[in-house]
């Protein structure tokens, strides 16, 4: 990566650094505004793609995954839909369901977006070597692991 980083102040917690690094990647990942995206609508589109089948996702599920609420995955699937990306289609297997489906387009911006958080994620994680990278992998594994105890 070009440029430095200020050092982190001696106070801060691994989990400030994380949250740090965190943001400064959402910074360098979100060239999701050229396809007119928000980073929550970029999110939503990547859960999607990720389960991408031909039946789609119910907007509760989407719900589930993003960690938000219902009505905020439907303002997110709303302004997919507007831009293109997703089209909902009513649910075989409940008449009073709907699902979301990627469009075309949809799945080529999520793809255009994955390749783009795979090169900003080589590009930061060249500065460990491949047993750094295991350990690190493996660490936040663990991490994530801990912390799904207190959902």
């Amino acid at each position: 990566m070009t440029g430095t980083a200020p050092d982190p102040a001696p106070d801060l917690t691994e989990l400030d650094l994380v949250r740090q690094l965190t943001r400064r990647l959402r910074r360098l990942e979100v060239h999701a505004a050229r396809w007119g995206l928000s980073p929550h609508q970029a999110r939503a589109l990547g859960v999607l793609a990720r389960e991408d089948d031909a039946a789609g996702s119910r907007v509760g599920d989407l719900a589930t995954r993003l960690q938000v609420a219902p009505r905020s995955a439907t303002e997110v699937a709303d302004a997919l839909q507007e831009l293109g990306l997703v089209e909902r289609r009513p649910d075989p297997a409940d008449r009073r369901a709907v699902r979301l489906v990627l469009t075309a387009r949809g799945r080529e911006v999520a793809a255009d977006l994955h390749r783009q958080r795979h090169q900003v994620a080589e590009r930061v994680l060249a500065v460990l070597d491949d047993a750094e990278r295991r350990q690190l992998r493996s660490l936040l594994e663990r991490l994530l692991e801990a912390a799904a105890d207190d959902d």
